[in-house]
């Protein structure tokens, strides 16, 4: 990936540019992995707006999930795309959680479809 200037993208610890979200998705469905498809695809896609966002927030901070499960994510679902301290620092916490957030996982969990360990993933 190209090393682009500073003063233009300020420094984040994923390194990730934002215009770039294309290219880690990419990256990362191009590692074989398990779950379906479409699973595949819309985790992809949650992890490349996360990374892309412009304000930096660690990537457990943005998606409100562990270091580990995102790390359990990434070696299940795309193995070999990132290595965990490539894009989170080991410091990283999920951040405050809103007060609806209890509420909207209750309702996520029990409306769940499949019950696929992906459905499943702890916060």
């Amino acid at each position: 990936m190209p090393n682009f200037p500073h003063q233009y993208f300020p420094f984040k610890p994923n390194h990730i540019p934002p215009e770039h979200a294309p290219g880690v998705r990419e990256r990362l469905l191009s590692c074989d992995g398990a779950g379906d498809q479409f699973d595949r695809h819309v985790m992809s896609c949650a992890l490349a707006t996360a990374m892309a966002e412009r304000e930096y927030h660690p990537l457990t901070e943005a998606l409100g999930l562990t270091r580990e499960t995102i790390a359990e994510i990434l070696g299940s679902m795309f193995p070999g795309s990132y290595a965990i301290d490539e894009i989170i620092p080991a410091h990283a916490g999920t951040g405050e959680a809103a007060p609806e957030e209890p509420a909207l996982r209750k309702m996520l969990l029990l409306h769940r479809t499949a019950g696929t360990p992906i459905e499943e993933t702890k916060v």
